[in-house]
């Protein structure tokens, strides 16, 4: 995580707003979108120029770091897009590493208006997945993948539909994506990390990866495969948990409270709506390489856990039903040198592509195999989680100690 600032930054940055340096207020241009809080209209004859130490007068309002300046719409070459107004950095001026405008999208076409209180949204690129399940097409390339009929529960995940824009560009018509910021599209598990450490603590559960048409919230597509000193919940606190976040008397839950994510990624499993998660997990055996389909992989156990048995819950529950099933869950490896490569007890974060499937089937207490697809050797880095926390913990303090800077009383020229 220590790539250089000028190796990283590509192309401009467009910023949405800017700060002035002495007096910390924000400044806008005529285009730019609805943003709450306190802001005035950028002036060239007082914002523009540079102060007594020879730094421009406004700069980045997140880092506060380069040198900013403001530049009107123009056309780009060969698109016929517009790239609305907006503030740019200076040549040789660059970013914080942890600035969230990082990972801000230029905006084309027509102004929209942004609020930049809410959450962003981000595509998660995967590259071209395979036809094997869990990713052949379920529904057919409509405006909506998913049936409105489809109860989506949990709340964090919901169905993205796409209507055309006046330039016939596909635009989400959900409209609470409408006004949200539209972050960078990322594609490997490093953009993904390096994306979580821009992203301040209090949007983690307002921001939305979408992949396939299915968005789920940030904070919920983090999935950690290990074991918990949590003690298994009665079937009691169950239900009571249940009823507390207005969960269906139907939906699956883990008896160990370490594992609720899971038991919520296989409701939604169970409903054939699919997204890519981002999985912290421990090697618990060397890699065994099988072949399913004539396509070879690699295979590392990852733990196992308990929920409650569906057959319990159907509208007609079978009388031979036990209380709990056991989900044991599979991590599968598509490149060879990265199953070659890891080691038992070594910890990784990866982009994963969950699958479920049933063993026994034809007895009331069946097996259940949570799989984890990683395809693709940028998929996957080695990291242990308590190496993510105090990373993500150190930005966070920076973002904190800024806060604190920008809110002291400005130098009043």
């Amino acid at each position: 995580m220590t790539t250089s600032k000028k190796k990283r930054e590509k192309g401009t940055l467009a910023i949405p707003y800017a700060m002035v340096r002495a007096t910390k207020q924000n400044v806008l241009l005529r285009a730019s979108g609805v943003i709450q809080q306190d802001a005035v209209f950028y002036d060239p004859d007082i914002h523009k120029g540079k102060d007594d130490h020879g730094r421009a007068l406004i700069t980045c309002p997140k880092c506060e770091e380069p040198d900013v300046y403001a530049q009107e719409a123009t056309e780009t070459g060969g698109s016929k897009k517009t790239r609305r107004d907006h503030f740019s950095r200076f040549p040789r001026q660059y970013h914080d590493n942890d600035c969230e405008w990082l990972y801000l999208e230029e905006e084309h076409g027509p102004p929209r208006e942004i609020n930049y209180d809410k959450g962003g949204y981000f595509y998660l690129n995967t590259g071209k997945l395979p036809d094997r399940p869990p990713y052949r097409d379920t529904f057919k390339r409509m405006s909506s993948r998913i049936p409105k009929e489809v109860r989506l529960l949990p709340s964090w995940i919901t169905a993205i539909t796409y209507e055309k824009n006046r330039h016939d560009y596909d635009s989400i018509a959900n409209d609470d994506f409408k006004d949200r910021p539209r972050l960078r599209a990322i594609s490997s598990v490093r953009d993904y990390l390096k994306l979580l450490h821009t992203i301040p603590t209090s949007k983690m559960k307002d921001t939305w990866v979408i992949n396939k048409d299915v968005a789920i919230r940030l904070n919920q597509a983090i999935l950690r495969v290990g074991n918990s000193n949590f003690a298994d919940r009665t079937a009691e606190e169950l239900r009571t948990h249940r009823q507390a976040f207005k969960l269906g008397r139907t939906f699956l839950m883990a008896a160990n409270p370490n594992y609720d994510r899971f038991a919520a990624l296989l409701n939604v499993e169970r409903d054939n709506i699919k997204h890519p998660v981002l999985l912290h997990f421990k090697a618990e055996s060397k890699p065994k390489r099988e072949m399913q389909n004539g396509e070879v992989f690699w295979t590392v156990r990852a733990g196992s856990f308990k929920i409650e048995n569906p057959e319990r819950k159907s509208p007609q529950p079978h009388p031979l039903a036990l209380p709990e099933v056991t989900v044991y869950t599979h991590i599968h490896i598509y490149d060879k040198e990265t199953a070659d490569n890891m080691q038992v007890g070594q910890e990784f974060f990866a982009i994963a592509h969950p699958n479920l499937s049933v063993a026994h089937s034809a007895t009331p207490n069946r097996t259940y195999y949570q799989h984890f697809n990683i395809l693709r050797a940028s998929d996957i880095t080695p990291m242990t989680q308590q190496e993510l926390a105090e990373s993500l913990k150190k930005s966070a303090q920076k973002r904190a100690a800024l806060a604190a800077k920008s809110a002291e009383p400005a130098n009043q020229p």
